[in-house]
Order: structure tokens, then sequence, then C-alpha cells
């Protein structure tokens, strides 16, 4: 017959953990994400974030061309990632959540060497209250997804 979960002695089993995040992740925040870099990508490229002054900022700060063009790659890569990432986690691959932390730390770590040899670049700092805070976000929430996703490792078990 069928054994008695109940009957069990010295059996811990896994406590249930809700999974909205988890789906919150996988249906739209990974999505969103791989479309926020697909767009600043094209940005990157074109230069549209010096709002149709490109030309001339690139004439007054011609590194900042290639270091545009590095990071609209980095975007790219990203944006595709995103969809791997999304991939392995909604088939619960056992490398699924290290994907996803990885994916966190690239695109914050990306930007901030960005902004770190934009201001080198230009000589004068690039760092906003609001970019801090837009970093600072980034690192508080992976480091509320790492317990997260360690509380539910147990099904994170597909090769």
């Amino acid at each position: 017959g069928t054994p008695d979960p109940a009957a069990a002695f010295g059996v811990i089993a896994a406590p249930r953990r809700g999974m909205k995040w988890f789906k919150f992740i996988i249906y739209f925040q990974l999505w969103a994400g791989m479309l926020v870099n697909l767009v600043a990508a094209g940005k990157y490229f074109t230069g549209a974030y010096y709002e149709g002054n490109a030309e001339m900022v690139y004439r007054v700060f011609p590194a900042l061309q290639p270091l545009d063009i590095v990071m609209g790659v980095v975007c790219l890569a990203l944006a595709v990632y995103a969809v791997v990432v999304q991939r392995a986690l909604a088939k619960f691959r056992a490398k699924g959540p290290m994907m996803y932390y990885l994916r966190c730390i690239v695109d914050t770590a990306a930007t901030v060497l960005y902004l770190l040899i934009g201001s080198i670049i230009i000589g004068q700092s690039v760092f906003t209250a609001e970019v801090a805070g837009s970093i600072i976000g980034s690192i508080v929430m992976l480091f509320v997804n790492i317990p997260y996703f360690n509380n539910r490792k147990h099904l994170f078990v597909n090769p």
C-alpha cells in the first residue's frame, strides 16, 4: 500500500511555502527586465540617453561612445539572459536561483561600473540620489531573494 506520512518516524516534512513572489518573478519581473534591457540597449547604441545631443556629447567626450556601445552589448546580453533565467526558474532547475542572483548582481555591477567610468570620463560624478537609491534597492532585493529561494530549495531539483 501507500505509506502513511503521519506514521513516519524522524521525518520532517518541508513546510509549505507561498509561491506568489516566485510567480511574480517568472511571469512579470524577468520579462519586464528583458524589455527594459532591450530599450536601454537601443538607447546606448543610438545615444538617445543624451536627448538629441549625442553628437555633441561624443565630440566633447569621445570615450563615452565606446563605453555606451559596451553597455548596450551588456544590456542585450542581460535581456537574453533574463529569458534563460526565466526558463530555468519556471522548470525548477537546481541552478535557477543562482542564475537569478547572478543576473541581479551583473545588472547592478554593470550599472555601477558604467557610472564610475562615465564619471571618470567627464570629470565629475554622475551618481545621484536617485541612482544610489536604485542601486541600494537592487542590493536589498538580492538579500531578500536569497533567503526566499533558500527556503524553497527543495523545489529546485531538476537538472
